[in-house]
């Protein structure tokens, strides 16, 4: 079964990020904000490249969920963003959909 995981470590999501390249994650703004919520490839260079400070990716002004499966999030978004009912963009640079 796929289910989603929160991510509250850089390390942590780094690794998995290398171990499911093909995976999704979505990036949404620590407040939780329904306005920006976007998917991505977990291997897209805009969210997987730690050259910032340690928590930078994880803990700081925005969040991460993982999943290998993008329909996991239709699920995620409305229990845990208030407000929120899907992905509300697709990065440009990694076209996760394609």
């Amino acid at each position: 079964m796929n289910t989603a995981q929160l991510f509250a470590d850089d390390d942590e999501f780094l690794e998995w990020t290398r171990d499911h390249p093909e995976a999704y994650v979505i990036n949404f703004r620590a407040n939780r904000s329904a306005d920006y919520i976007v998917l991505h490839r977990a291997s897209c260079r805009t969210i997987a490249v730690s050259t910032q400070a340690s928590g930078s990716l994880t803990a700081g002004a925005y969040r991460k969920v993982g999943s290998p499966d993008p329909k996991v999030f239709d699920s995620w978004i409305p229990k845990n963003i208030a407000g929120g009912q899907c992905v509300s963009d697709e990065c440009i640079i990694c076209k996760p959909r394609k």
